[in-house]
């Protein structure tokens, strides 16, 4: 919280994070998260995070890539119920597990 509030105090337009819940309890999370909303009103965000549930109702839009290329992007929903997305997170031979 630290660095995202000597980030802030530039008056950024745009605030670029890495994995900004990395390392950190639930209940950490929750006030990163909660001091995340009260930024994105102001400016734009980007974030890169592994823990997708925790901010998917933050985001406009998530982009999700495997191996440094994007596989699917658009509306969180969308894009978490996106096969090619599902199988790079649970694998295929759980995808298929699941159907029979």
């Amino acid at each position: 919280m630290l660095e995202i509030g000597i980030a802030l105090s530039l008056n950024p337009k745009l605030l670029l994070l890495d994995e900004p819940l990395s390392g950190l309890s639930d209940g950490e999370i929750s006030e990163v998260f909660g001091l995340l909303q009260q930024i994105e009103k102001n400016l734009t965000l980007v974030i890169i995070e592994h823990k997708v549930s925790k901010i998917v109702n933050l985001v406009d839009r998530l982009c999700v890539m495997n191996e440094g290329n994007f596989i699917c992007e658009g509306e969180p929903d969308n894009v978490l119920c996106d096969p090619s997305v599902r199988e790079c997170y649970w694998g295929k031979s759980e995808m298929d597990q699941s159907i029979t």
